[in-house]
């Protein structure tokens, strides 16, 4: 797994000055703790969507940055999931906190299926300290699933995964 530093996070503790960081668990599940409906993003064409308005549907969310190989390296397989999963009741939003303008042209420049909206300049409220980092929201609105550094979506576990979420 990599991280937008490029290099690989896993299994690997970081050494600083004087003390050892074990590397934290990628992946965590969580349900019933949190309600995200009201977190909003905005589209590239202007319009707000909150995570609220696809209550009933599984939601990905797929934070990254135009800037970061691993964000962009794995796109190509987050696409071909999004095309596997969309019969899956499942809604993808790949966000950037970065200017509206860097967003378009990134988008303008690929051919992506999936939305790509703009995040708050801060990914708020998600506790984000490493891009890319994906969310997976259940049908209730609860946080299932997050998933950090670039992954390959399309790989028969990964959607074994995303389909057992209800």
């Amino acid at each position: 797994m990599t991280s937008c530093t490029g290099k690989t996070t896993e299994n690997q503790p970081v050494t600083m000055p004087e003390q050892t960081i074990e590397p934290q668990v990628q992946e965590r599940q969580k349900t019933n703790e949190v309600s995200y409906a009201d977190v909003t993003f905005t589209t590239l064409d202007a319009k707000e969507v909150k995570l609220g308005d696809y209550k009933g549907k599984r939601i990905l969310v797929n934070l990254w940055a135009t800037w970061c190989g691993p964000c962009v390296r794995e796109m190509p397989s987050l696409n071909r999931a999004y095309n596997l999963l969309k019969d899956d009741n499942y809604v993808f939003l790949v966000a950037s906190n970065e200017k509206i303008q860097k967003i378009k042209g990134f988008a303008d420049a690929t051919t992506f299926d999936f939305p790509i909206v703009k995040a708050d300049d801060m990914f708020r409220p998600f506790d984000i300290q490493v891009i890319p980092t994906t969310m997976i929201f259940d049908t209730e609105g609860n946080l299932a699933m997050t998933k950090v550094g670039g992954l390959e979506w399309d790989e028969d576990g990964v959607l074994k995964q995303l389909r057992a979420i209800k």
